[in-house]
């Protein structure tokens, strides 16, 4: 009697585990190629929609790097007229002054 029940078990574990196992076979069974080819181009068209994004993000922050770029190098090109016409000045001053000491030897 312990036999039967005991192979009773094995035949309900079994066909459970047959049933459960044709179960997972059509979950994981590969898709169709027309399925395949439609997930593929879905991803395909969102990989190409993020790379236009950040290639839009990627050019607005370079015009605002170029931007910063462009006024430093124009207050760096205004300080260095100021500078080197100071110094010219400095230079006009020292050159007349030497004349000045020059003429009354």
């Amino acid at each position: 009697m312990a036999n039967d029940n005991n192979g009773a078990n094995f035949l309900v574990g079994f066909f459970v585990g047959a049933a459960m196992g044709v179960m997972g076979a059509l979950l994981l069974a590969p898709k169709s190629g027309r399925e395949l080819r439609d997930e593929l181009v879905d991803e395909g068209r969102k990989l190409r929609d993020r790379a236009m994004d950040e290639g839009r993000r990627v050019r607005e922050r370079s015009g605002e790097v170029a931007g910063d770029l462009r006024e430093r190098g124009e207050a760096a090109y205004e300080k260095g007229r100021e500078g080197l016409s100071e110094t010219s000045d400095a230079a006009r001053k020292t050159v007349q002054g030497v004349k000045e000491v020059l003429t009354r030897s």
